[in-house]
């Protein structure tokens, strides 16, 4: 298998040619697959074609006259048996004039379109049968039109026999040479569709072994593209995407002769390449600028710009050591890189270098220029430079030391003068208090005095108020008599209410109870109307059947011996119809008498709804006085119960007095106790202010000391 392989693997053919190879294959299968089921379906639609166009029209047209003959038949015989249903001789006439035309029209045609002359002279001949049995039914029809015709004994017998004979037979026959007719039609429509049906499933077999072999071509050609194109593509491809994320993959083994061959020689050489180059970069950017590496050749571009990069990236960085050397170590902070014989980024970066050290040596400078200015007292001094970061933050924080300096100098100055003023305002305040403390102190015994006279009058005050209360307690006690006893009408007047809508509800029942009894009596006396009317009839109908029977028995008797049975069932009738009469006039009776019984009741009944309509209108009066009661009784318990709310509210509101007058008692007490406290306090006071005014001399003091302090520094 090994060898298969390799053999094709060393096959010298383009891709192209492969993948054209491989599809000329798969497309040769599926068109010997397309080619075979067309085939096949044509032998099944011809077999559709016949069952659709032969078979099923056929069936249909004899399954139709089958039907057609049936109900012929069926109708046929009604007419003769069944004299009153004209609904049956309207569709045998329907099937003489319109149906069997049309349907005789469809069977000849079909019967042209037949292949076999023996079902073509068989159905023919059940046409021409069925044709004389429609003859047949013609005779019948015109013989029997009317009422008349049902009553002569011959026509009658005539028509019969006709059905019994000849109609209802032969029927019967063509039906069954139609069901033979129809059963061979069914058996060959059954073949056909067996035929067709197997048709279908080798249909089917072939297409799923036709697929089942297209699939395995189709596997082995996509196998056999995937191991020759697919997978050196994907090999070639995880190359590449290892070498697109910087990685450098192993050598790829070369197996093919084709471009796919000459694709991984290549990459095999660029992946050589990149190992080398990428060797000499990691030295460089280990710090290892004396590594050995070689350019491949003169048009190598990546190892000659390797090798020029370590060039200038070595002497940049002496370059480099040389300035931060000399400002770093000598304090040198003019001295630069020459950017005047570089270019591109080794220019940029020597640009960097030189903007670093300059962007150190403004804000140094500038400091130190700030310094000096503050050790000579002038705080006017700021940095006006722009700087960034770190520096940026430096500055700042040294424009807030100046500014917050020079704030609390000015600060100082600012409460040096403030402290003066006020110290000064303050000992003259002083000697105003100590004149006002004597004045708080004659006032406040004065309060003292008042005081007592108000505990004495509070007193009195509470004592009222207390004999109040009581009279509002005494007063609350009546009106809850008062309310209880509104409370016992309220219920009295409800229950009175009650009974009265109970005796109102109870009448209106009975009121209509008596409505509808009333209503029933008259659709009784109704009833009984119409019975007697039916009762006529009857009458009338039994006196009528008297006089035919009579006439049967005339008729009878005529014609002799052999109307003698007829005469004995006309006597029969005749003495039936008697009897029917009478019963019917007694009936007639017992109605007439149930009338005036209904209509003594209809009397009585309309008395009682008058009685009862007057007991309605009376107790509707008692119902709305004892809701006037009931109001009224409501009205009162209502003003009872705002009495003893009113009552309770004003108890409660005295109570709230007496407790207010004894919280002033308390208060004029302590007030005649504070106004005493108050005058030691005063007395207090006036030591209390000798201090103050000692105090005051040494603040402005002190506030003096820190202008002339002040008074050294320069501020904007």
């Amino acid at each position: 298998m090994n060898k298969v392989k390799d053999f094709f693997s060393n096959i010298n053919v383009t891709i192209g040619k492969k993948i054209r190879t491989s599809f000329l294959i798969l497309i040769l299968v599926i068109l010997f697959n397309v080619l075979y089921t067309s085939l096949t379906l044509n032998t099944s639609i011809g077999v559709l074609n016949t069952i659709s166009n032969d078979v099923n029209p056929t069936l249909t047209v004899l399954r139709d006259f089958n039907r057609l003959i049936t109900d012929s038949k069926t109708y046929s015989t009604n007419w003769v048996y069944i004299s009153t249903y004209k609904k049956d001789k309207e569709k045998l006439a329907e099937i003489h004039s319109t149906i069997y035309p049309a349907q005789k029209e469809k069977i000849l045609s079909m019967v042209d379109q037949l292949a076999l002359e023996e079902e073509r002279e068989e159905i023919r001949s059940i046409v021409d049968a069925f044709e004389l049995i429609l003859a047949d039914q013609t005779t019948v029809m015109e013989s029997l039109q009317s009422g008349m015709d049902y009553e002569d004994p011959m026509t009658v017998f005539i028509c019969e026999d006709l059905i019994e004979s000849n109609i209802v037979p032969q029927s019967d026959d063509l039906i069954d040479r139609l069901n033979a007719t129809i059963a061979v039609k069914n058996q060959h429509s059954d073949e056909l569709k067996e035929t067709m049906q197997e048709s279908f499933s080798s249909l089917t077999i072939n297409i799923i072994v036709l697929g089942v072999l297209a699939a395995v071509f189709a596997f082995i050609i996509s196998n056999w593209l995937s191991r020759n194109i697919t997978l050196p593509i994907k090999s070639l491809q995880d190359k590449i995407s290892q070498i697109q994320l910087g990685k450098i993959p192993e050598s790829i083994h070369v197996k093919n002769r084709d471009e796919i061959g000459s694709m991984s020689e290549g990459i095999n050489s660029l992946i050589e390449g990149f190992t080398s180059s990428s060797e000499f970069a990691s030295q460089i950017g280990r710090g290892n600028l004396n590594a050995n590496f070689t350019a491949l050749s003169s048009e190598d571009v990546l190892g000659n710009a390797l090798l020029s990069m370590r060039n200038n990236l070595t002497r940049v960085i002496e370059e480099t050591n040389d300035v931060v050397k000399l400002a770093g170590q000598e304090g040198q902070l003019d001295s630069r890189i020459n950017v005047e014989d570089k270019d591109g980024a080794w220019k940029d970066l020597a640009q960097a270098v030189n903007d670093l050290l300059q962007s150190f040596a403004t804000p140094i400078m500038e400091v130190k220029r700030i310094v000096s200015a503050m050790a000579e007292g002038d705080l006017r001094a700021r940095y006006e430079g722009q700087g960034k970061g770190e520096i940026k933050q430096l500055m700042d924080s040294l424009e807030r030391a100046l500014v917050n300096l020079s704030t609390l100098i000015s600060n100082i100055v600012s409460n040096a003068n403030i402290v003066d003023e006020s110290s000064v305002e303050m000992l003259n305040a002083s000697v105003e208090m100590n004149a006002n403390t004597d004045e708080i102190a004659s006032a406040i015994a004065q309060m003292s005095s008042g005081a007592q006279n108000q505990v004495v009058k509070v007193d009195e005050t509470s004592t009222l108020v207390e004999g109040i209360l009581s009279s509002s307690v005494q007063m609350g006690a009546k009106a809850e008599s008062i309310n209880d006893a509104a409370k016992a009408g309220v219920l009295k007047s409800e229950r009175g209410r009650a009974m009265i809508e109970n005796i109102g509800s109870a009448m209106g029942e009975i009121d209509t109870y008596a409505k509808e009894t009333y209503t029933s009596i008259n659709v009784l006396t109704q009833r009984s109307a119409e019975i007697s009317r039916v009762l006529g009839v009857i009458t009338d109908i039994a006196s009528q059947t008297n006089l035919l029977a009579l006439n049967a028995a005339i008729e009878a008797a005529q014609a002799g011996d052999a109307g003698r049975g007829f005469a004995v069932v006309a006597e029969e009738i005749r003495k039936l119809a008697e009897d029917s009469r009478n019963s019917a006039q007694e009936i007639e009776k017992l109605v007439e008498d149930v009338q005036k019984d209904t209509q003594q009741a209809s009397k009585v009944m309309e008395t009682m709804n008058k009685s009862v309509s007057t007991g309605s209108s009376a107790t509707t009066e008692a119902s709305v006085a004892f809701q006037d009661i009931a109001e009224s009784t409501n009205q009162s318990l209502a003003l009872s119960e705002d009495i003893v709310n009113a009552t309770k509210a004003q108890g409660q509101d005295i109570s709230q007095v007496v407790s207010i007058t004894e919280s002033v008692v308390v208060i004029a007490e302590q007030t005649a106790a504070g106004t005493e406290e108050i005058a030691s306090s005063a007395t207090e006071l006036s030591s209390g202010m000798n201090n103050y005014s000692e105090k005051s001399e040494r603040l402005t003091k002190v506030a003096a000391s820190l202008k002339e302090f002040a008074s050294q520094f320069t501020l904007r």
